[in-house]
């Protein structure tokens, strides 16, 4: 069994180092580098252009920032020379034992899609955040996330996944080659929560299996987050949440009645994220154009929204 990993970098040059070391020093070597530059500004050039590792089969520098993720990710699978990939993302680093461990899983299991390891949460000082998965699936199954899982993906994302995205960073994940080439163009155009409709798409075919072992290090930039929680990126985040779970109930068979209850939890996120002032932006309108929403009367959607909202800011008073 091989494995290529793909690095896509940005501006990453005071980690890259870490990165990369992390990558050649694995326990398990029999491996193939992928580095993707996306027009950095930094020193990430002269760093990358610094190793001389035979296991580095193709450096690739963007002329011109291409102003997505996705789109890096697809030039690195579409390059990979191997039926497994990594993502490694450029800012993260692994336990020397991440591809060990997978590769003793994958090796056994040969009809998993998609395998993760639990990850560690560390700030940019490399500080670790009291983080696990397993509190943050409590509301879904927590027990399932207290030992190491194989799991029909299917049935994974029907009963899990469609919730919330807790494969918390691509850095955690390898997939078939196979099953990302099929899925890979149906997230070109996210922003936020491609990733997580990825994992999705690549889910249904065959199985998924999680390793409770934190053998990445997913780190966590509180500028990013300050970032994320503009006005702006809160609603291309709900957007793009309808969007993935929208595509997820295209695959699957679900009752009228749930689907029916996904849409009002979405519109339901949607006012307690918003002001009254900001709540019937143009983006709201927009919603409506979503093929989830094209059998909703806009009367009804913005008589539900304003009492559910009046009826938010009360219970909010109340506490």
């Amino acid at each position: 069994m091989k494995i290529s990993i793909i690095i896509p970098n940005y501006n990453h040059a005071k980690f890259l180092k870490k990165r990369i070391d992390s990558i050649l020093n694995q326990k398990f070597t029999d491996f193939e580098v992928i580095i993707l530059d996306d027009c950095s500004t930094d020193d990430s050039r002269d760093i990358i252009n610094s190793y001389k590792d035979e296991r580095i089969s193709l450096k690739l520098f963007n002329d011109k920032n291409s102003g997505s993720p996705f789109k890096q990710w697809k030039k690195g699978i579409e390059a990979a020379k191997y039926d497994y990939i990594w993502i490694a993302e450029s800012d993260d680093w692994a336990d020397l034992n991440f591809l060990y461990e997978a590769e003793n899983i994958l090796k056994t299991h040969q009809d998993i899609s998609l395998y993760y390891s639990n990850s560690q949460l560390v700030a940019e000082d490399e500080t670790f955040f009291e983080n696990s998965i397993k509190k943050y699936t409590e509301d879904l199954d927590e027990k399932l996330w207290n030992n190491n899982h194989l799991y029909n993906g299917k049935d994974y994302v029907k009963k899990y996944l469609f919730f919330k995205n807790f494969i918390l960073n691509a850095s955690s994940v390898i997939f078939k080659k196979s099953n990302a080439i099929k899925s890979i163009d149906e997230i070109i155009n996210f922003k936020t929560s491609g990733d997580w409709l990825f994992w999705a798409l690549i889910l249904t075919e065959g199985e998924v299996y999680f390793n409770e072992n934190k053998l990445n290090f997913f780190r966590h930039s509180l500028q990013s987050t300050r970032n994320y929680n503009t006005l702006e990126k809160k609603q291309l985040r709900i957007v793009e949440k309808i969007n993935v779970q929208e595509k997820i109930i295209s695959l699957y068979i679900f009752s009228s009645s749930f689907i029916k209850k996904t849409r009002k939890n979405l519109t339901k996120e949607w006012i307690k994220n918003h002001s009254f002032k900001e709540l019937f932006s143009r983006q709201y309108y927009n919603i409506l154009k979503l093929n989830f929403y094209k059998d909703v009367s806009i009367i009804n959607f913005i008589f539900f929204t304003f009492i559910y909202k009046l009826k938010f800011q009360w219970l909010k008073k109340l506490k």
